[in-house]
């Protein structure tokens, strides 16, 4: 799981929460009244949010059950951590008591289901709560409340969604960078074949691209796995190999996810 520089907010203490709204647009409202702010999720969202409390002091958020119900928050109660209940495959979200944590963590890293953390030591401040539960998406400090639930479990869930996001963001970037990598690896080995310039060598990739519908990064890596590959060692691949490519539109029209494709 990725690691974020941005700050966890401490989650239970809502009332000296302050949201900074350039960083977080979707939270600004949060410094409103907090169930008003959970009716309005309730009725944008068709289906409740799922919410399942784990812990031997689960039951103290059982007492929030009906309350929360109202303003479309689906709360299940199960003392005993087990991911093969339906409660965990249908969850939005999981509260977790720090007991249980070392338990289910590799649950919840494998299914990418987001929990908050409860029954922690008070004593500790938000950087150490932090350190210790970095993949959480927030902490319960004190007694819950119907408000505190509603609050953490929103914050909780928009946190998520950046995580999911940034991480998104970050592998199309890895993979713009490998596709370059690839391409610029195969016009190097085209250019010392045919003599021509790497922006038209570019350009007949993206053609037979084009035209075999596939990415230009496959077509990158055929042309890299015919011309350098270990695999082809075959006295057809050698001759290929020794001998200068005169057309390449012809080239690349036989030889890529042709006759030598895997």
């Amino acid at each position: 799981m990725i690691a974020y520089s941005y700050p966890c907010i401490r989650v239970g203490a809502y009332e000296k929460l302050k949201i900074n709204a350039g960083r977080h647009p979707a939270l600004a409202q949060l410094n409103k009244d907090k169930v008003g702010m959970a009716r309005t999720v309730r009725k944008e969202n068709s289906k409740p949010i799922n919410v399942v409390v784990y812990g031997k002091k689960s039951s103290v958020f059982e007492q929030y059950q009906q309350e929360l119900q109202g303003v479309g928050y689906d709360l299940k109660i199960a003392p005993k951590f087990t991911n093969t209940t339906q409660h965990v495959s249908s969850s939005d979200i999981c509260i977790v008591a720090a007991t249980e944590l070392a338990f289910c963590q590799p649950f919840f890293q494998n299914t990418n289901l987001p929990f908050l953390v409860y029954d922690m030591d008070c004593g500790s401040n938000d950087t150490e709560i932090e350190d210790i539960y970095p993949d959480a998406v927030g902490y319960f400090v004190g007694e819950p409340s119907t408000k505190s639930i509603c609050l953490n479990i929103q914050l909780g869930l928009q946190r998520h969604r950046e995580r999911e996001n940034y991480a998104k963001r970050m592998q199309d970037i890895t993979d713009k960078i490998e596709n370059n990598r690839l391409t610029g690896i195969a016009t190097g080995l085209l250019m010392s074949k045919t003599g021509l310039a790497a922006d038209q060598i570019f350009d007949e990739i993206k053609s037979i691209s084009r035209k075999k519908q596939q990415r230009v990064a496959d077509v990158a890596t055929e042309i890299i796995r015919i011309l350098s590959s270990d695999e082809l060692k075959t006295p057809e691949m050698k001759i290929i190999r020794s001998k200068p490519i005169r057309n390449l539109s012809l080239w690349l029209e036989g030889n890529i996810f042709g006759k030598h494709q895997k």
